[in-house]
């Protein structure tokens, strides 16, 4: 039979059919006798899928393919309203809704399909189900639907459930066991609700799954008995509505581990009293999708890690061998590492945030968790006591499809600070490692990485220790293409004092650290194999003969190193060098040999050996790893000429240069292209020295060149005859943008904004955005390009929410904006949330989150894909400052004791054919004390927040922009006003040859090389033919 080999995927695109391929098909004695590994076909016999693997034939239903975590298990938050509403983006319908509100105390509510709709129990209690007409009225396709009950919809309160599918409430009698059950189940998902009536004595109940549970929670519904939970050992039992460990009973599960059929169940008033009828909740593990399992505390901040396999959205921890809550974090509520915002199954308490001058609870890891209590909470008895059991459940996230590249991996900026919180956009990095000093003035070299947490400053010129900046002074967090800075009292000056400009080299690497077990020692490493760098963070251990592994992929060439509890000089090993040879990073000495430090390096792992520079029993260390990537990055030596022109091939045109001599003493000098845009490069920074920016030398300077570059004169630091100068040179890839191809539209929908709040009002969030157009390398969310039909594409442009005058009034939501079309999922984005108005009145949710209120400890949400969370009032009292809104680039600042936070950054697109920011979140106002200072807007639009006066008003966001409006400043009277939201933009762009010029809406229509783009700031149609 005669082969195609279809070399261009665009030939073979079939997206815009709305039928079926379909497949070679025959029994399994028609089999190809011959066949080649990957071929497919469908068996008539078997009536599956199978593909050949290059020995057998495998059939997709025997494969372990993990579910789609977000079709299985969703979260979702909203704001009370008072009355009711319809609660959706669910995803699914949901079968055990577990409801509990997050800004006051107020039960764990649980409602699922099987008792229907308007029933409830709490885990927090041990009284019997509840029936509520103005709770939970209805389970729908995409959500559920609230009633006026406090519990689930109280005015102003923000609330969250955690939603489960099992079978759509499609119940099936079960008799597998003594006891008849009525079950739905989602084997796949591994989850099933069992609902059965109790008969005081031993016996047997059907599950429904496809494996034995590891978890089953269960509750008498017609009795007021505590609840019980079963885990690993079955001669115990947990109370998921008390705080005590493990408790020996066999009257609760017959001593029976549970079957692959059924769980076992004894006289037990929380399992099986005689006439009561129970429901229970029955989970166990799926790869990829579901893990149980225990790990032992060490009482340190460098706590226990868990290798999941999966990044978590959800995780559950509890104490066994004592007591101890029933601890729980999202990733939708608390979306930045460390993870501080934890909530309780056993108690009614409203959402904690425990991040108090120590590292916070935990760190979500792009394969598990690791737990991070520090000096708050070190020996806390909830998640770390060295020495204690600790049970968990972790729930997957739908895994991330960015793979960090070389495009766009190495990146400097400058900026000018404003002595508080500030979005810096277009780092081109969405997480990694940020390095800034100041230019115009001798303030501290400050590093901030993702391994290690970005409220955490080491100092590249001094020995000290770890720097946690809880007073300023540091990164609140990274977002797409911009970071946030955060300046307070202490430490303001080293990233954000006012009027100073500071340079910052940025790398980007992946989303999330990972657990990497290459080497003896466990790390925790961030890497961009692609561009040959990794960071990692890892706990010493002393001992000979140690490995760690870097996760480069390759061997590195180059290292940094730092002990971060204790005040050792860095070590920067040079790996292309003999063994041991390194030189410090914090002085201008010259290389020296150690093999304690590090005696021999492989493509996996460093060996180290008992050296407290690099590897001390029980500290923490950071490090980061280099290697030569062809076209991108070199490390390596050259020896010094004493004259002008002396030459170092690349390959490629440096952007970034770091040399230090080697054999001698010398600094370690830093030119790039962003502070000398031409040659001669000669501004320099010291990565050894605190120093201010020196410029225009006439003995100390480099020149770029297209494939080299040369050191020039004959300064001992640079370039001295004979001389050997460690170096290491990163390129600067152009940014890129993806926009149409033939028979494809590309777009960018934005949302209107929300509008500021009233009185110490936060602000408010961006209009959701997405977009086609991937700028490389950010991980923004990019949505599929439209595969253009024949038909009408409607489309709505949401406007901005208008602003409030009333006082302690919240702001309003953004309207939507969406995309309609032939053979196409409609396109929406979220209005924008309202920022937070006076003590305890949040915002409505939307696209991003609004900006906090204060007295409330908590933020709204952002939509994931379309925005991100606003900032939060801290410490829920004086001095009153609230959190800005949150952008589409990043989350909104959190306030702080000098200001009201700003608004978080927009994302940067080009699709108009020019960069344009659009989606900044509003600022927040400023407090009662008129020393205080309102929040900027964030870049894209953002509305300022009140700045000066007692009745300061907040300024609107910016028109087709969705950026959120700035919130009013605090103790007034009413009459000042809040920013209104900016609205929506709808923009789409299609090659000329394919444009029909057929309009409606009244678009502007512009051009840009062989493209049309059409740029809607009103609703309207393009008709495609």
């Amino acid at each position: 039979m005669a082969t195609t080999k279809i070399t261009s995927p665009d030939l073979f695109d079939l997206g815009s059919l709305n039928t079926a391929l379909k497949l070679p098909s025959g029994t399994t004695a028609e089999r190809p006798t011959s066949p080649s590994t990957g071929e497919w076909r469908y068996n008539t016999t078997t009536n599956l899928i199978e593909f050949y693997d290059g020995a057998a034939w495998r059939d997709l239903q025997s494969e372990a393919i993990p579910p789609i975590p977000d079709e299985n298990f969703s979260i979702v938050n909203w704001t009370g309203n008072g009355s009711s509403q319809s609660i959706t983006g669910v995803g699914f319908q949901p079968d055990l809704v577990w409801v509990k509100e997050r800004t006051a105390t107020s039960g764990n509510e649980l409602y699922d399909s099987t008792r229907g709709a308007t029933k409830y129990i709490q885990t927090d209690s041990s009284g019997a189900e509840s029936t509520s007409a103005q709770g939970l009225q209805s389970i729908d396709s995409d959500g559920f639907s609230v009633g006026n009950d406090g519990a689930v919809n109280e005015s102003d309160n923000m609330f969250i459930a955690w939603c489960w599918k099992a079978n759509g409430g499609t119940t099936v009698s079960n008799g597998e066991g003594s006891i008849t059950s009525t079950v739905q189940a989602n084997s796949a998902a591994g989850f099933s609700i069992v609902q059965y009536g109790g008969t005081g004595a031993a016996a047997t109940i059907g599950h429904g799954l496809s494996s034995a549970p590891e978890l089953i929670f269960t509750k008498q519904t017609t009795g007021s008995t505590d609840w019980v939970a079963g885990f690993q050992d079955w001669t115990k039992y947990l109370e998921p509505n008390g705080t005590p460990g493990f408790r020996t009973a066999s009257s609760v599960w017959n001593d029976t581990a549970p079957t692959n059929t059924v769980f076992s169940v004894a006289a037990s008033g929380g399992s099986n009293t005689n006439g009561g009828t129970n429901i229970a909740y029955c989970f166990h593990s799926v790869t990829g999708y579901q893990k149980f399992g225990e790990y032992t505390g060490n009482g340190s901040f460098q706590g226990p890690s868990v290798n999941t396999g999966f990044e978590p959205a959800y995780i559950m921890i509890k104490r066994v061998d004592d007591v101890g809550n029933w601890q729980t974090f999202d990733f939708t509520r608390d979306p930045q590492n460390p993870a501080t915002k934890l909530m309780q199954w056993n108690t009614n308490d409203e959402v904690q945030n425990l991040l108090t001058g120590d590292y916070g609870i935990l760190n979500r890891l792009s394969n598990g968790f690791q737990i991070t209590t520090g000096t708050s909470y070190t020996g806390d008895t909830n998640f770390n006591v060295n020495g204690a059991n600790y049970f968990y459940w972790a729930i997957a996230k739908n895994a991330s499809t960015y793979t960090p590249t070389t495009t766009g991996a190495y990146k400097g900026i400058t900026y000018t600070g404003n002595g508080y919180g500030d979005s810096v956009l277009d780092t081109i990095n969405t997480s990694g490692l940020s390095w800034i000093k100041s230019m115009s003035n001798s303030y501290a070299n400050s590093i901030f990485d993702l391994t290690t947490g970005p409220q955490f400053r080491q100092d590249s010129a001094s020995t000290s220790t770890n720097f946690f900046q809880s007073g300023g002074g540091y990164l609140q967090n990274w977002g797409n293409a911009a970071f946030n800075l955060v300046a307070g009292a202490s430490n303001a000056e080293n990233v954000n004092a006012n009027g100073i400009t500071y340079m910052s080299w940025n790398w980007q690497a992946a989303d999330r650290p990972a657990i990497n077990t290459d080497g003896s020692l466990t790390s925790f490493v961030n890497a961009n194999q692609a561009a040959g760098f990794s960071f990692v963070r890892f706990k010493g251990n002393e001992t000979a003969g140690d490995t760690l592994g870097h996760g480069l992929g390759g061997t590195p060439e180059f290292a940094i190193y730092k002990q971060l509890d204790g005040t050792r000089e860095w070590t920067c090993p040079l790996f292309f060098d003999a063994s041991g040879t390194y030189t410090v990073l914090n002085d201008n000495s010259a290389k020296t040999t150690d093999t304690a430090r590090w005696s021999a390096v492989s493509s996996t792992t460093v060996t180290m050996n008992a050296s407290p520079f690099t590897n001390g029993t029980g500290s923490p260390y950071l490090a980061y790893f280099f290697r030569s990537i062809t076209g991108y990055s070199q490390i390596g030596s050259y020896s010094g000429s004493g004259s002008d022109g002396n030459a170092v091939s690349t390959g490629f045109e440096p952007a970034f240069l770091m040399v230090k001599r080697i054999d001698s003493t010398g600094g370690w000098l830093v030119f790039d292209n962003t502070r000398n845009t031409s040659n001669p490069r000669n501004n320099r920074l010291e990565w050894n020295a605190n120093q201010a920016e020196q410029t225009g030398s006439a003995s100390k300077f480099v020149d770029f060149n297209s494939s080299d570059f040369e050191a020039n004169g004959s300064d001992s630091e640079l370039n001295a005859s004979g001389g050997t100068y460690l170096y290491m040179v990163f390129a600067q890839s152009p940014k890129t943008e993806t926009y149409s191809s033939a028979g494809n539209m590309s777009f960018l929908c934005v949302a209107g904004g929300g509008s500021g709040g009233q009185n110490y009002g936060g602000g408010g969030g961006a209009g959701g955005l997405k977009t086609s157009v991937r700028r490389n390398p950010t991980n923004a969310p990019a949505s599929d390009i439209i595969a253009l039909s024949a038909g009408t594409y409607t489309i709505t442009v949401g406007g901005g929410a208008a602003s409030v005058n009333t006082l302690n009034t919240a702001g309003l939501k953004g309207s939507d904006s969406s995309i309609a079309g032939p053979s196409l999922t409609t396109i929406t984005t979220t209005g924008g949330g309202g920022g937070g108005g006076g003590s305890n009145k949040l915002g409505p949710s939307g696209g991003s989150g609004g900006g906090g209120a204060y007295g409330k400890q908590a933020n709204n949400p952002g939509i994931d894909g379309q925005g991100h969370t606003g900032g939060i009032q801290p410490n829920g009292g004086s001095p009153y400052t609230n959190g800005g809104g949150g952008g589409a680039g990043s989350p909104g600042h959190n306030g702080t004791s000098t200001n009201g936070g700003s608004g978080g950054s927009g994302m940067t697109i080009g699709i108009t054919g020019s960069d344009v920011t659009y989606g900044g979140g509003g600022g927040a106002g400023y407090a009662v004390d008129l020393s205080k200072i309102g929040g900027y807007g964030g870049p894209g639009g953002g509305g300022d927040g009140g700045r000066t006066g007692a009745n300061d008003n907040g300024t609107a966001g910016t028109a087709n922009t969705g950026g959120g409006g700035g919130g009013t400043g605090g103790q007034n009277s009413g009459s000042a006003v809040s920013g209104a939201g900016g609205s929506g933009v709808v923009i789409l762009r299609l090659l000329t040859s394919e444009y029909s010029g057929a309009t409606t809406g009244s678009p502007t229509v512009t051009t840009s090389g062989s493209e049309t783009i059409l740029t809607y700031t009103g609703s309207g149609t393009y008709v495609h033919s």
